[in-house]
């Protein structure tokens, strides 16, 4: 076995373990997990880490989208492009992509549309902030 194929299938394996820990936890707990426990010490704006969470939750469903979409497309049209002297990347870019937009697109547009009702999920962040806050200011006077 080669050293690149033990990599990728290490990285591969890798991917999974995160798409499952990420899809089996609500975006709640990814954001307050993120807020609370990985950038509790920082002085990360709460947006930023909203947009660090938001973009954790998102990127795996889009992979594999994009993945699964590629992969239906058949191998004979790679094996045409690269047949007609087009680079593997070129072939990808030109042909594949191309054909499996049809496939990927639309479910693209419905997981960005998931994602933008995963936003409200966001004002939890700040109103626990808000809270704790309020509690601090309480516990001095």
């Amino acid at each position: 076995m080669s050293k690149n194929l033990h990599i990728n299938k290490l990285i591969s394996a890798l991917i999974s373990v995160y798409n499952t820990i990420v899809a089996g936890l609500p975006a709640v707990v990814i954001l307050m997990l993120l807020f609370y426990v990985v950038f509790a010490k920082s002085d990360i704006s709460p947006v930023i880490v909203s947009i660090i969470g938001l973009t954790l939750i998102f990127a795996p469903k889009a992979y594999s989208i994009i993945i699964n979409a590629v992969d239906s497309i058949d191998k004979g049209q790679l094996e045409a492009a690269l047949a007609l002297g087009y680079t593997e990347k070129k072939a990808y870019r030109r042909v594949i992509l191309p054909q499996a937009k049809r496939i990927y697109f639309p479910l693209l547009r419905n997981q960005f549309v998931l994602l933008l009702k995963e936003t409200s999920v966001v004002g939890f962040i700040s109103a626990m902030d808000l809270t704790h806050a309020g509690d601090v200011i309480r516990g001095r006077n």
